[in-house]
Parts: C-alpha cells; structure tokens; sequence
C-alpha cells in the first residue's frame, strides 16, 4: 500500500498506528487504490470517530463526497474519450 499510494513504508507505518495524519490527497489517493468511495475510510467500522460533529464537519464531508464524485466523473469522461479516439483512429484507418 505504502508504494502505490507514493509514501515510505515507515510513514504508511505511523499512518496506521496514528502518530501521524492523513492528508486529504492521500486519503483520496488510497480510496482510488482500494476502488472504495472516501466515506467508507471514514467508517466507524473502519474506526474513524469524530472528536465532535459540527456543521463545518458536515459540510467538509459533503464538500469531500462531492469532490471525489467529480474526480470519478472527471475519470470516467476522460476513459470514454481515449474510446473515441481508438474509434475515430480506426475509422480514418478503414477510409
């Protein structure tokens, strides 16, 4: 995980055993690894326990869910566009 996601073994280490934070990006960067939505590494299943639940908390998680269904979106738009370029490739070929 540590490779993939572009940080040491022993950073992904203290990650794990929280002596230190996540960023934003890496936590994005791990949600795209694991082909998981954000929200689900914020889990209490996966023990995520918010010290208090604000309206800034609210909205920053709803700001974070929107975000990576732009980023999914922005992915998936981009796929459907090397698709048309093979197609377009391949029809100037048959012409």
């Amino acid at each position: 995980m540590a490779d993939e996601s572009g940080i040491t073994v022993a950073a992904n280490s203290n990650l794990e055993r929280r002596v230190t934070e996540i960023s934003i990006n890496r936590l994005f960067k791990i949600a795209e690894l694991l082909a998981v939505p954000i929200n689900h590494l914020l889990s209490k299943e996966v023990g995520y326990k918010p010290q208090t639940t604000t309206i800034q908390n609210v909205q920053e998680s709803h700001v974070s869910q929107q975000l990576y269904m732009v980023i999914q979106e922005v992915k998936h738009l981009s796929d459907e566009l090397e698709k048309m370029k093979v197609q377009i490739s391949e029809i100037k070929q048959n012409n």
